[in-house]
């Protein structure tokens, strides 16, 4: 409720508002406090990405904010780790996490409307590029 509180007083342009709500889960966490003077748009949506990391929020998020096709359209890498026993050195070897290509197109951002639909009711009109 605080990260979106957050989100929408920054957009409104009440940065003291968007300050004190996002500070109220940093506060909890014991990380350090932002004011307005220095919150910015990237400070509120790494909040909201790292507080609700396992709450299926984040391909939502990148949608509403436009940023799907720059986030979702590139090969996820990740770090196989590797202890040699002899030498109790760690290796940490990168890899591709993925074996496909992701394709997230502009007309992801927005749903189909389906024929049916339009045919009930004809000033509908089809989404952009669909």
């Amino acid at each position: 409720m605080y990260l979106t509180k957050a989100e929408a007083d920054f957009e409104m342009g009440n940065l003291q508002d968007a300050a004190i709500a996002i500070n109220a889960t940093r506060l909890r966490a014991g990380i350090s406090l932002v004011n307005q003077a220095n919150i910015t748009r990237e400070i509120i949506r790494t909040e909201r990405s790292s507080e609700l990391a396992f709450e299926v929020h984040r391909y939502w998020d990148l949608r509403r904010w436009r940023t799907a096709a720059d986030v979702l359209n590139r090969t996820f890498r990740g770090l196989q780790i590797i202890l040699h026993f002899p030498t109790g050195k760690y290796y940490f070897i990168p890899f591709n996490c993925e074996t496909f290509s992701r394709v997230f197109r502009p007309e992801h951002y927005y749903n189909p409307i389906t024929t049916s639909r339009i045919n009930n009711n004809p000033k509908l009109i089809e989404n952009p590029l669909y």
